[in-house]
């Protein structure tokens, strides 16, 4: 199974979704001629929730479907089998909150960077909520009322750290562009109850609980395109 991040500027949300539930949805809007729908119905109908054997053939069999729309009967019993999936698949949607100052890719403009990227680095593993981070090592210290009054205006890095890195040359990797150069994460922040507001510093900012989450379902080199829909 694969592992997909979704983050939208324009709705401040991160979405995590499973690659064969969203080709299973595309599959069941618009389907090819009819013996390819047929053929393509009985090869995964006979399939189990969980079970994909020769996965890859399979999905290959299943992307000729997206041509055409085709409502039938056996469609809907199409439509049927993917509602069923869904309930098997990683489908999660949390808020978060990316750059005051917009989107952008150059190093210190403080923006959140657009386009594919990938998790290059996860940090934090097994550390209580609110640990705070400096240069992405915990400090040993949990974060607590005392320090936002102490440092109203920090950028603070707690919890987990989810360290991002492009994969488009000319775009968010390498040069003054490079969007792992520019420290750009996924981590925690103290501030969970301004999520669903562009105030970040250029990193994506989650709640505390929601970044832990995230950290315990994905791996290393998980893909997350950030779009400004």
């Amino acid at each position: 199974m694969t592992i997909l991040i979704k983050i939208s500027i324009k709705n401040q949300r991160l979405t995590i979704t499973d690659d064969k539930y969203n080709l299973l949805e595309s599959a069941s809007k618009t389907v090819s001629e009819k013996q390819d729908l047929t053929w393509t119905l009985e090869t995964w109908l006979d399939l189990g929730k969980e079970d994909y054997p020769k996965e890859t053939e399979y999905l290959g069999t299943l992307e000729k479907g997206i041509q055409l729309s085709n409502e039938s009967d056996n469609l809907n019993q199409f439509r049927q089998k993917v509602k069923q999936l869904k309930n098997h698949q990683v489908n999660k949607s949390y808020p978060v909150s990316t750059a005051l100052k917009g989107i952008g890719q150059n190093k210190n403009s403080f923006q959140t960077p657009i386009g594919t990227h990938y998790i290059r680095a996860k940090i934090g593993k097994g550390l209580p909520a609110l640990s705070i981070f400096e240069a992405r090592r915990p400090t040993g210290r949990i974060w607590n009322k005392e320090d936002a009054e102490s440092h109203p205006n920090h950028d603070w890095i707690l919890s987990r750290i989810l360290w991002l890195s492009g994969k488009e040359l000319g775009v968010n990797r390498l040069g003054t562009i490079d969007t792992m150069q520019r420290y750009i994460y996924i981590h925690g922040t103290p501030d969970e109850s301004q999520l669903g507001k562009p105030l970040s510093h250029g990193c994506i900012r989650m709640s505390n609980n929601d970044v832990i989450e995230l950290f315990n379902l994905i791996p290393i080199g998980t893909i997350v395109n950030i779009n400004e829909e």
